[in-house]
C-alpha cells in the first residue's frame, strides 16, 4: 500500500506523520495542515517559550485560558487525583532546578494549588508552576491524528518522538529496550502508546522524571495518546502493588521494565503483544 510520510521539528526534536492508501500529492497536503496544526498547538503548551500561553499562566498567575489548555490541565489533574499526587503538574520549578543540574528540593505546593474557575486557571501557591511536558505532547499528537481523519485519512500514524497514535489497519510497532540498542517488545497498535523512561533525556543516574518507584521504563497503551502520555508518567512514579487500582476502569494498559530487567504486565498489555 502507497505510503506518505512527513518529519519535521516539533516538540523540542522531530515529529514523523504518515499516511497510508492516498495520493501522494493530497497525502503531503494533509500531512503538512497536521504538521500546522501541531506548531499552533505548541505555542500554547512549550514550558520553555517564554511567548507560550503556559509560560503567561506560569507568570501571571491567574488568567482566563483557551479550551484546548483548558482540558488538559483538567485532564491532568484527574491524573494528579488518582495518583494521590504522586503524579503532580504544579511541580514544573522542581523539574527545572533538576533538568538544570541543581539539586530539585520539591517545593510545597502540589496541583490542589491549581484552581480552575469557568476558563479560569489561578495559581494560589507562589511556588507553583504548570509543566504539561507529561500530557500535552499526547494531546498535540491526539489533535494531529483527529486532523488526518476530519480530512478523509483512512490510515495513518503520528510519532511525536517515540509516542504513537494509529489509527485505521493495525501497525506493527517496537519498544525502545531501556538499556540497549534495540526493541525490548513488538505491539500490535490500534490506538496509542507512549513510554517514559529514565534513559531518554537526563541520565540514568539523573531521571527527569521525579520520584520514580523502582521502574526503568514503563510503556502504556490506550485509545488517546494523551492519556497513554499521562498514565506513562503516572504508573512511573506509583508503587508497583498499587497499579492496578491505578488502572482500574480507565482501559490503560501497561508495561514496566524493573531495574534488574524483569517485565511486568497490566490490564492486559501482553495481549497486544506481536
Amino acid at each position: 500500500m502507497q505510503m506518505a510520510s512527513l518529519r519535521k521539528p516539533l516538540f523540542g526534536k522531530d515529529v514523523e506523520l504518515a499516511l497510508w492508501g492516498m495520493d501522494e500529492k493530497l497525502a503531503q497536503d494533509l500531512l503538512e495542515g497536521a504538521y500546522e496544526k501541531g506548531r499552533k498547538l505548541e505555542k500554547i503548551f512549550n514550558f520553555f517559550d517564554e511567548k507560550s500561553v503556559l509560560s503567561a499562566l506560569n507568570k501571571k498567575r491567574r488568567m482566563e485560558c483557551p479550551e484546548e489548555l483548558l482540558s488538559v490541565v483538567k485532564k491532568a489533574l484527574e491524573v494528579c487525583r488518582k495518583t494521590g499526587g504522586r503524579y503532580d503538574i504544579s511541580l514544573g520549578r522542581q523539574f527545572l532546578a533538576r533538568k538544570s543540574g541543581k539539586p530539585a528540593k520539591k517545593p510545597g505546593c502540589s496541583y490542589e494549588d491549581l484552581r480552575i474557575t469557568g476558563k479560569t486557571i489561578e495559581l494560589t501557591h507562589p511556588e507553583a508552576m504548570v509543566d504539561l511536558g507529561s500530557i500535552a505532547k499526547g494531546y498535540i499528537g491526539d489533535e494531529m491524528a483527529s486532523f488526518l481523519r476530519s480530512e478523509g485519512a483512512l490510515s495513518g500514524l503520528v510519532d511525536a518522538r517515540g509516542d504513537i497514535i494509529s489509527f485505521g489497519e493495525p501497525k506493527i510497532v517496537e519498544i525502545q529496550h531501556p538499556r540497549e540498542d534495540r526493541a525490548i517488545a513488538s505491539i500490535k497498535l490500534d490506538g496509542a502508546v507512549a513510554t517514559s523512561g529514565d534513559y531518554a533525556q537526563l541520565t540514568y543516574q539523573n531521571p527527569h522524571i521525579l520520584d520514580g518507584k523502582g521502574f526503568i521504563s514503563v510503556t502504556t497503551i490506550s485509545k488517546t495518546l494523551m492519556e497513554a502520555d499521562a498514565y506513562a508518567t503516572a504508573v512511573f512514579v506509583t508503587p508497583e502493588e498499587e497499579i492496578m487500582d491505578l488502572l482500574a476502569g480507565t482501559g490503560v494498559r501497561a508495561m514496566c521494565v524493573r531495574k534488574d530487567l524483569s517485565i511486568a504486565y497490566h490490564n492486559g498489555f501482553e495481549g497486544c503483544l506481536a
